[in-house]
């Protein structure tokens, strides 16, 4: 608690610094958070060649393998870069859970993102609903994976998906269970929480980032008031974890929405003599620059982001809070 306490009183600190920082002067940090290894689960995706050193962390509770995903059949498509992933982990203490999302791969080798037919499909009928995790079990089993994790979105633009929805998360915890492994299951922040119960059993993880992306024009990944929003939406749901992101986004006029690492940001910034400043809102980093005549936004995450936001976290249940990271760089 006393912990709680010290973290509590450095994020306001750090936000009254921030936001008393004149506009034509970078913000100053003379405030650090406790230099703590809190454990976290994270997502240790397969394009990422650097995040195979980040899973040797010593903090790192679950390590998800990101991510298998479908082919236009319904079964199950694993990326080859997600097997040499997995190969070139074997070995590593701790857990590891095998993620799945409904991207799906067609023969012509286009990709569809959050895919709303594939869960139309699959998740319509009892059937299909046991053949889809019967295979996300059968390949967390023979990958020697401690559980699997359902990370399927989109289902607010499918026509009454939510219902089915959560019959396979049903479904998928108690042929999880059968199996002696572990199921969890990611939520967006926008799961309509006051209208259905989640299914017990699966560990549950609510995404507190996407305020703004590649959907939106150019802002912070959370800020301080969409993730207290966030914390007292989902505060009943007991073992909840949050999920945040690190990284950020580079946005131009031109409708050019780029991703990057927190430390590509840092590294552009340098390059460009950037004025960085952190917003006092949101404890993020943000800067302009010009690619030509093209001006260029950016926002990201670095970890004293992360440490504010679960610090916001924390203060708003007021109890310690189990954090995710999207994802290991």
């Amino acid at each position: 608690m006393k912990r709680l306490m010290l973290i509590f009183m450095l994020l306001g600190l750090i936000l009254a610094l921030a936001a008393c920082v004149p506009t034509k002067e970078p913000p100053q940090e003379p405030v650090q958070l406790p230099e703590e290894k809190y454990p976290v689960d994270a997502w240790c995706v397969y394009w990422d060649e650097n995040s195979v050193a980040a899973a040797q962390a010593d903090n790192i509770d679950k390590l998800i393998l990101f991510a298998c995903i479908y082919s236009e059949d319904g079964s199950v498509y694993i990326p080859p870069q997600l097997e040499k992933l997995h190969s070139s982990l074997e070995g590593r203490s701790g857990g590891t859970y095998l993620s799945f999302v409904n991207d799906v791969m067609y023969e012509n080798g286009k990709t569809v993102q959050k895919s709303t037919d594939f869960l139309e499909q699959t998740l319509k009928n009892e059937q299909s609903r046991v053949r889809c995790a019967e295979d996300m079990a059968d390949l967390a089993q023979s990958w020697g994976c401690e559980g699997f994790e359902v990370d399927f979105e989109n289902m607010a633009r499918g026509k009454d998906l939510w219902e089915p929805y959560l019959e396979f998360v049903k479904t998928a915890w108690q042929i999880a269970e059968g199996r002696g492994l572990g199921c969890r299951v990611v939520l967006g922040s926008s799961f309509p929480i006051d209208k259905y119960d989640l299914p017990v059993g699966p560990e549950y993880s609510v995404m507190c980032y996407n305020l703004y992306g590649t959907h939106s024009g150019a802002g912070p990944k959370a800020d301080m008031a969409f993730l207290n929003k966030t914390a007292q939406k989902f505060a009943a749901v007991p073992g909840l974890h949050f999920a945040l992101a690190n990284g950020g986004f580079i946005w131009g006029k031109d409708g050019v929405v780029r991703s990057l690492t927190a430390w590509e940001a840092e590294h552009l910034a340098y390059e460009q003599k950037a004025d960085v400043r952190r917003d006092a809102d949101s404890g993020a980093m943000y800067f302009n620059y010009h690619e030509g005549k093209e001006k260029r936004t950016v926002w990201y995450g670095d970890e004293l982001t992360l440490a504010l936001w679960r610090g916001k976290l924390a203060e708003s249940l007021n109890s310690d809070v189990q954090i995710d990271l999207w994802r290991l760089e």
